[in-house]
């Protein structure tokens, strides 16, 4: 009877045993599984930020160039830069840094779309700029319209200037969250 015992006892550590090693397999499988596709996930959220950010700077680059055709702002009785195909190249400029804000400001992280959304703003002050300097441009009979757009064009360069600022302070932090493995 005892070698019978041995012998159950024997089976039953064996089948214990060889339920612990499926466990612990199953389990080392699953954690595996989960960091591939974590990896999988932070490839595929970088693939998507790489594109984003650069538009954005891209964007930001266009439109400082599109502001600098509309120079000069005014000029009484002589010529201006705002020519209807440079008020429009600006105003899709605007349009493409919007489009392209909003792309990063979804891919994120927060770091990164801090200093997109201050660009974006910072884009936003040019179009109130270019559309005061565009009004008082044909109104020079106004009391005070040389004085206004003298304002509005030193507050349109001020958010060229901020945005220019800006793109390499994004440039860097989008640099870091894309070295950072998507996070």
């Amino acid at each position: 009877m005892d070698a019978g015992i041995a012998a159950v006892c024997g089976a039953l550590a064996g089948a214990v045993a060889t339920v612990g090693a499926s466990f612990a397999t199953g389990r080392s499988q699953r954690e595996g599984a989960r960091i591939a596709a974590r990896t999988e996930h932070q490839r595929q959220r970088r693939e998507k930020r790489e594109p984003a950010y650069s538009e954005l700077i891209d964007a930001a680059n266009a439109l400082r160039q599109a502001t600098g055709m509309l120079w000069p702002f005014y000029e009484p009785g002589g010529s201006s830069g705002f020519t209807p195909e440079r008020l429009d190249a600006y105003r899709d400029c605007v349009k493409r840094l919007q489009a392209a804000w909003k792309d990063v400001h979804l891919a994120g992280p927060k770091a990164v779309s801090i200093p997109a959304t201050r660009i974006k703003k910072a884009a936003e002050s040019t179009q109130w700029a270019v559309t005061m300097l565009e009004f008082y441009k044909t109104r020079t009979e106004i009391p005070g319209a040389q004085q206004e757009r003298e304002i509005h064009a030193l507050a349109l360069a001020e958010a060229i200037m901020e945005i220019v600022d800006l793109i390499p302070e994004f440039a860097d932090l989008a640099q870091e969250a894309l070295d950072d493995a998507g996070v």
